[in-house]
C-alpha cells in the first residue's frame, strides 16, 4: 500500500473520530472518552500480515474452518443449554462447552474482571478460554463479539495465554484479533494488543493477575468498543454487524472450551482446578456488569447459571470472595465421569 493511500486513510479516520468527539460522550470507570481525536488514533499497521508470517490469513481461515465456523457458531445455543450430566459410561468430546453466567434481554454490552490462569495442556485442535461474549440474532443474522484470554494452539502455534478477540458479523463472516474487517485498532505503546501473551497467575498465590474488560456499544454512534484495563483497544463503526447494530440480546461471562468431533478428552478450563472458596487455585470472574455504557454499568439480577459435563460454577454473588457480582468456574476436563468429576 502506497504512502499516499496510508495518509488518506489516516486523515479520513481522524476526521471521523473528530466528528464523533463533538456528538457526545460516555464515561466508563471514571475514564472520560470525550476527546476521541486525541485519545483514539488508529494504528494502520495492526492487523497486517508481517514478513515473519505471524497470523497469516490462511492460518486464520484454517482455524476458523476447523474450530469455529462449523462448531461454535452452529452449536452455540446447544452448548449454552447443556447441563451437568453425572451419568455413568464413556463420553467422547465433541464441540464447545461453556460454564458461567448468561443474561438475556436487551443490552449494550458487558464488563468483568477476569483472573488469568494457565489451563494446562490444550490439544492442537482444541481451545480453552475465559471470555465475555455479546450475541444477537439467528442464522445468517447471528452476530457475536467475544473478548478475553485464550489458549489456542491452532491459531497461535503455542500453548501460551493470549489476549484475543473473535467476532461474527454479516452473512456469518468470522474474524480473529486485529484482522477483523472494519475493526479499528487504536495506537498506544502501553496498551494491550490482540494476540499479546498474558502472564498467568501462579496457582496458590494470594494476589492474582487480572484482565479488566468491557465490550460496550455507544448509543449515539452505534459503534462497539473494546476496553482493556481502562484503555480503548479498538472499535467497530457498525459496518461489520447486522443484528448487533441494534443491541445484544445475550451476554455470557465464563469459560469456554472446544474439542473436535471424535476427540478423546476435553481440555482443562480456567486454572484446570475447581475448588470453590479458593481464589488462589480456581479461576473466577468478579465485578460482572451489563450495560457498561451507562456510568459503569450494573450487576445483572438473577443471571442464569450454566454448567456442562466437565465444567462447573459456584459461589455466584458471594461477596466474601468477590468484588461485586462474581463466581468461580472451570474444571480439569476429561473423557468420562471418572476423569471429569472431582
Amino acid at each position: 500500500m502506497s504512502i499516499q493511500i496510508l495518509i488518506i486513510l489516516f486523515l479520513t479516520t481522524t476526521c471521523i473520530l473528530s466528528s464523533y468527539a463533538t456528538r457526545g460522550k460516555f464515561i466508563v470507570d471514571d475514564v472520560d472518552y470525550t476527546t476521541f481525536s486525541t485519545t483514539l488514533k488508529p494504528d494502520l499497521n495492526l492487523g497486517k500480515d508481517d514478513d515473519k508470517g505471524e497470523f497469516p490469513r490462511k492460518q486464520l481461515a484454517d482455524c476458523n474452518r476447523q474450530i469455529y465456523k462449523s462448531s461454535l457458531v452452529s452449536n452455540a445455543s446447544q452448548a449454552a443449554n447443556r447441563r451437568l450430566n453425572h451419568t455413568t459410561g464413556s463420553w467422547h468430546a465433541n464441540g464447545p462447552e461453556f460454564a458461567g453466567l448468561v443474561v438475556h434481554g436487551g443490552f449494550t454490552g458487558g464488563r468483568a474482571k477476569l483472573a488469568i490462569f494457565a489451563p494446562g495442556n490444550v490439544g492442537d485442535k482444541q481451545y480453552s478460554s475465559a471470555l465475555i461474549s455479546v450475541e444477537s440474532g439467528e442464522g445468517n443474522d447471528y452476530n457475536l463479539i467475544q473478548v478475553g484470554w485464550t489458549v489456542n494452539p491452532c491459531l497461535y502455534k503455542d500453548n501460551e495465554i493470549h489476549f484475543f478477540l473473535y467476532a461474527q458479523g454479516v452473512n456469518s463472516q468470522t474474524c480473529w484479533d486485529s484482522h477483523c474487517s472494519d475493526f479499528i485498532p487504536t495506537a498506544g505503546d502501553t496498551a494491550l494488543k490482540f494476540g499479546d501473551i498474558l502472564a498467568p497467575s501462579k496457582v496458590g498465590q494470594i494476589d492474582q493477575n487480572h484482565l479488566e474488560l468491557s465490550i460496550l456499544k455507544d448509543d449515539r454512534s452505534g459503534w462497539w468498543f473494546i476496553i482493556a484495563n481502562g484503555t480503548i483497544v479498538g472499535f467497530w463503526q457498525g459496518h461489520y454487524f447486522s443484528s448487533l447494530n441494534t443491541q445484544a440480546t445475550t451476554v455470557r461471562f465464563g469459560g469456554e472450551t472446544y474439542t473436535p468431533a471424535g476427540g478423546d478428552s476435553s481440555p482443562p478450563m480456567g486454572s484446570g482446578v475447581f475448588k470453590p472458596g479458593w481464589p488462589s487455585l480456581t479461576s473466577y470472574m468478579e465485578d460482572v456488569r451489563i450495560n457498561p455504557n451507562i456510568g459503569a454499568g450494573f450487576a445483572p439480577e438473577n443471571p442464569q447459571t450454566i454448567e456442562t459435563r466437565c465444567y462447573y460454577v459456584a459461589d455466584v454473588g458471594n461477596t466474601k470472595w468477590f468484588q461485586g457480582l462474581g463466581f468461580f468456574f472451570g474444571g480439569k476436563g476429561g473423557k468420562d465421569q471418572d476423569t471429569c468429576v472431582y
